[in-house]
């Protein structure tokens, strides 16, 4: 976000360069703002036909690209002297499109290129050269990576599931009834029985003996229905003390027997009014010997879960545990040591590298790039990513030491949800261990080669300092075990081991083509408190997600603690509840005296408040530094207004975007989840390309949909999705309809149709299976997990707010998103010239309309369940028949009144109610929301402190305190996608046709704003807009960029007052064309150029 002030600025350069001095130059500028992939000069590309582009930042009036040349080289010095070696395009006739595709020699493994481009203008005149840009290509084909994956070769334990044992249903009287029967398989002599009790690793008490039966009977039968029972133990007549963790062994007179039954005749209590019997194993015993076991168990009633299960009963496991083999493992560190040919001079050096894991590499002691948490997250069954650098200069004759400090990551670490998929590892769902992939290519001045590869000859330590490395638990730090020098030449390591080969994974190794993850920014703490002795609590004055770094001189062996949250209790202590399982708190061991700088860079956490224990004193200000972490797309829009308010919240939602861009679009930075939720990200799509250059991220993670999806074309709710889509259901109404809404929004912002071609079929498969469930065209079938419309309304808990009315009905809502799914995808076909598709699903899309007007609709405007939301996405999503749109609005309008004029909409229906009350003359309601500072609102939030988007309109609320922390968060931009109106409806920037090559720029001022300004720099280049009220007189100026035109909407109701640069009359304007006048205003076609135009308002 800019300051007023520089707004301003921005558009008083802009007007320096207007029609006349523009002209005299005579010739188009140096395109600008070259791109390979949407990436800056980006290395190691797996697409063989990188598709390149470039700005025009002519602004001059009707400013247009006619022709272009571009030139690729393999040498700085070859497009120096003017020579495209790989492709020479010659002069091409084209207007300006969003890419232009490489078209040049075949691109070959590791082939380095330098680009450069040209264009004519308007009138014929060629530009000169841009500066030079670049791109490598990595390693194409599986043959030419003669790496090995390695790994440390310290054995791990096997991954155990837990196990409770044995749970029966709740009764709620101590004197029913509860059986188990354990089947011998065939009539076997027993003589004793033994109970081990439950003592369950996650209840919330610690409780030896739970459930043990309090009364019970051992009997036995030969028939399964026991119609045929012979009672061999009787212990009803006094309560059996609980045996804690004792097992009870019950022996009698020999037997002969196929069934065992336990009848438990009182039971204990577990709370209040609940009651049953819990047992972790059964052993049925033939002189001295366990015959029950893997015997099959049956049971009155039992509690079928990951832990608990009938079956466990004779499983053998005869303690209650917890999972085992899920404890963090040590971080390994691995390096290699090689000799460079001291009598060759190295011409070019190109390191390929990748982990299933996280890693940094150093060569010499230097590190070789200044990202983070590479490789980054991608399902690591299909996919990994792999980053290349260019380390020639890093090298030097003789010894030369490669080293790398590898980590758990997304990989081997423990990942959001796990506890909610049956079977799954709470950390390692990939992998157990992280693994290590890495080629260095060296060319020599005489044309020589030489590689270095991972290998068996690599050497592999669990020394070091990093002892624990988790993204959601955070890392422990032992100064004391540092190994100085560790990664350079003359360290010592004969005491580390041989590393393990291992198999090779068998997934596809792709060049990184999403912008890395970086430290953005890191600053001092602003404030320090001690709300308890010795606990000391900075304030950086700003959500966001990242990790501290600390600069202390402590004693040896001192331990500082670091606890992250985002917002405190009223004593100042850290609020955590929200946070759930994910711990958040980094640990350092002081090696000694002396100044140490720590920064825990295998971990992030989402917070603004740090609590510092284990120090005498507080550490002061400036040695209290946050980083921000997150992945770094260059920033694309800014946005200014008169009111402080609408400013914040704007800051608010970058930051909040800022802290949920970690490799993939994630819900929340904080708690035990941090997962790439589709339903978020089809929310706030658009408010994200607004803020940020998403093209590149957003097409990482389409791939991670693709991946994600299943043979039926289910889309998962989260992606990328580590489970197996059986235990965890996928397919849910507005969370797998991000694989159509993303894409489109993606093609909207960017035109890139390639990205379109490539994700069409996915997107028809997706629709194909809902269509395929639902005959009937209404989404009653296969809704899974089914949200709606998510934290609406009915969500919160305020006193005097209704507690039901304010969610869309589930079966509506799901039938509005297919239909939409529908209409976008017929919208898709029509672009990729597939005439038969369009036509089928302009049908579909029609059938599926009809049938919710038939269901949901009546004559009189009304929606089933009659919410702001429901009307909100009928009219957003063209559901409704003309005529009936203005009854909806009224009954829309009419839902605030028992919400005392508050919004009470969720995830979904918030972005599109603001833009249906702007669009359909309510603009000053809109406002008017936007405004308000009352419970619910992003006022009220921001009043109490926020600084990032809330996840609940309620996150928090003054006398009552915080929701629900099972589900809270306080960094979460779903509602945030009010950002997309800020730009669209304030500043009135819209695409009218793909990548912004038609621009509506239509501004609605109102909510008493006097200015509003910004810019957003779209693919086409800048469009910038800032108007001001002053009196009765509006002023608008705008910037159309090059090989753009737009729709300039100036919101006045007399045309005839309407000027343009001051003294011309639209007839009068070069570059403008009147249209006439519209609802909310005159509208001119307007064709690229800065233009200021004035007008009469009420």
């Amino acid at each position: 976000m800019q300051s007023a002030g520089l707004v301003f600025i921005i558009l008083a350069m802009y007007a320096s360069i207007g029609p006349l001095s523009a002209a005299a130059i005579g010739q188009p500028p140096a395109p600008d703002r070259l791109r390979t992939e949407s990436l800056r000069d980006p290395m190691g590309l797996t697409e063989r036909q990188p598709r390149l582009s470039w700005i025009n930042r002519d602004r001059r009036i009707g400013a247009c690209q006619t022709a272009y040349r571009v030139l690729v080289a393999s040498s700085e010095h070859a497009l120096d002297d003017g020579i495209g070696d790989l492709w020479d395009s010659g002069k091409v006739a084209s207007k300006a499109q969003p890419f232009t595709i490489y078209d040049g020699s075949p691109l070959s493994s590791g082939q380095r290129a330098w680009w450069a481009v040209r264009i004519w203008d308007q009138n014929g005149e060629v530009g000169p050269w841009s500066e030079p840009a670049s791109f490598s290509i990595g390693l194409l084909e599986p043959d030419d990576w003669q790496a090995q994956w390695i790994a440390d070769p310290t054995p791990v334990d096997e991954f155990g599931p837990a196990n409770n044992g044995y749970h029966s249903q709740l009764a709620d009287r101590p004197d029913s009834e509860k059986w188990v029967t354990i089947d011998l398989g065939a009539a076997t002599e027993i003589d004793a029985v033994v109970l081990w009790p439950a003592r369950p690793y996650d209840w919330v008490r610690d409780e030896p003996g739970f459930l043990f039966p309090e009364r019970l009977v051992i009997e036995v039968s030969n028939k399964p229905d026991f119609s045929e029972i012979q009672t061999v133990v009787d212990r009803t007549d006094a309560s059996i003390p609980s045996p804690g963790v004792e097992p009870v062994r019950l022996a009698f007179n020999a037997v002969r027997t196929r069934y065992v039954r336990v009848r438990a005749t009182s039971l204990r209590m577990r709370n209040e009014g609940e009651y049953g019997i819990a047992l972790a194993e059964i052993e049925v015993e033939s002189n001295g010997r366990n015959i029950a076991l893997g015997a099959p168990a049956s049971a009155s009633d039992s509690i079928e879960t990951d832990d608990w299960s009938v079956q466990h009963l004779t499983d053998g496991d005869t303690v209650s545990h917890g999972q085992t083999g899920t404890d963090p493992l040590v971080p390994p560190r691995m390096r290699k040591a090689f000799l460079a040919t001291s009598a060759r001079t190295v011409k070019q050096a190109t390191v390929y590298v990748s982990a299933l894991g996280l890693y940094e590499l150093t060569v010499n002691g230097h590190q070789v790039d200044r990202r983070r948490l590479a490789p980054e997250w991608t399902d690591y069954t299909r996919r990994v990513q792999f980053q290349t650098f260019d380390v020639t200069d890093a090298l030097a004759e003789g010894e030369n030491v490669l080293a790398a400090q590898l980590a758990d990551g997304w990989y081997s670490g423990r990942l959001g949800l796990t506890f909610s998929v049956p079977g799954t590892p709470v950390r390692g769902i990939y992998g157990r261990k992280p693994k290590f992939l890495l080629q260095l290519e060296i060319e020599y001045d005489d044309g020589t080669t030489q590689q270095i590869v991972t290998d068996a000859s690599w050497k592999s330590s669990l020394g070091g300092p990093w002892r624990v490395a988790d993204l959601l638990d955070g890392v422990v730090y032992d100064g004391q075990q540092e190994q100085p020098g560790w990664t350079g030449r003359a360290y010592d390591d004969s005491s580390w081991s041989p590393v393990d080969v291992v198999p090779d994974p068998g997934v596809t190794l792709v060049g990184q083509y999403n912008d890395p993850i970086r430290v953005t920014m890191h600053r001092p703490a602003v404030s320090v408190s001690e709300p308890t002795p010795g606990v000391f609590v900075y304030d950086f004055g700003q959500n966001l997600a990242g990790w501290a770094r600390l600069t202390v001189d402590a004693p040896t062996g001192r331990q500082i603690t670091l606890r992250h949250a985002e917002v405190l209790n009223q004593d100042g202590t850290l609020y955590t509840d929200n946070l759930r399982s994910a711990s958040q708190i980094d640990r350092y061991i002081s090696p000694g005296p002396g100044t140490h700088v720590f920064e825990p860079r295998f971990t992030y956490h989402g917070f603004r408040y740090l609590e510092l224990s284990g120090l005498e004193h507080p550490l002061p200000l400036s040695n209290v530094e946050v980083c921000a972490v997150h992945s770094d797309p260059s920033i694309s829009g800014s946005f200014e207004t008169s009111d402080d308010l609408l400013n914040q919240l704007c800051s608010n939602i970058l930051w909040t975007q800022r802290a949920n861009m970690m490799s993939v679009p994630t819900d929340c930075p904080q708690r035990d989840e941090r997962l790439g939720w589709t339903g978020d990200i089809l929310a706030f799509a658009p408010t994200a390309c607004f803020n940020m250059d998403m093209a590149a991220f957003l097409n990482k993670w389409l791939q991670d949909m693709r991946d994600a999806q299943t043979v039926e074309g289910r889309y998962p709710d989260y992606a990328p999705f580590p489970f197996d889509d059986s235990k965890r259901p996928v397919g849910v109404p507005a969370w797998g309809d991000a694989g159509v809404f993303v894409a489109w929004d993606h093609y909207r912002f960017y035109g890139d149709k390639r990205l379109l071609e490539t994700h069409y079929d996915s997107a028809r498969r997706w629709v194909d299976w809902i269509h395929s469930q639902n005959p009937n065209h209404i989404w009653q079938n296969a809704r899974h997990n089914d949200y709606g419309d998510w934290l609406n309304g009915d969500r919160l808990r305020l006193e005097g707010w209704p507690r039901r009315g304010a969610g869309m009905p589930k079966e509506a809502f799901a039938t509005a998103f297919y239909a939409r799914s529908a209409q976008i995808l017929s919208w898709m076909a029509r672009e990729l010239g597939r005439t038969d598709d369009r036509k089928r699903y302009e049908q579909l899309a029609d059938n599926i309309r009809q049938a919710f007007i038939k269901s949901y609709v009546s004559d009189d405007g009304t929606i089933t369940g009659d919410t702001q939301g429901g009307y909100a996405i009928a009219l957003n999503f063209d559901l409704l028949p003309e005529d009936i749109q203005p009854l909806a609005v009224e009954r829309m309008l009419k839902c605030f009144d028992r919400y005392d004029g508050c919004i009470s909409t969720g995830f979904h229906s918030t972005v599109c109610l603001m833009r249906e009350l702007s669009t359909r003359g309510h603009v000053d309601e809109a406002y008017r929301l936007a405004l308000n500072r009352k419970m619910p609102s992003w006022g009220y939030a921001i009043d109490h402190g926020a600084t990032t988007i809330w996840e609940r309109w309620d996150g928090y609320v003054e006398g009552r305190g915080y929701q629900n922390p099972g589900m809270n968060s306080f960094s979460h931009y779903a509602i945030g996608s009010v950002g997309e109106w800020l730009y669209s409806t304030i500043l009135g920037i819209k695409p009218l046709a793909p990548g912004f090559a038609r621009i509506a720029i239509h501004p609605m001022p109102g909510g008493g704003l006097t200015w509003a300004g910004g810019e957003y720099e779209s693919a086409r280049g800048t469009i910038a807009v800032q108007w001001h009220v002053e009196g009765n007189r509006f002023q608008l100026t705008v910037l159309v960029p090059a090989d753009a035109s737009a729709v300039v909407r100036v919101p006045t109701g007399n045309p005839d007052s309407v000027l343009i640069m001051g003294s011309d009359t639209p007839a009068d304007a070069p570059g403008v064309t009147a249209c006439g006048t519209v609802l909310g205003g005159v509208e001119f076609e307007v064709q690229a150029g800065r233009y200021v135009f004035e007008a009469d308002v009420e």
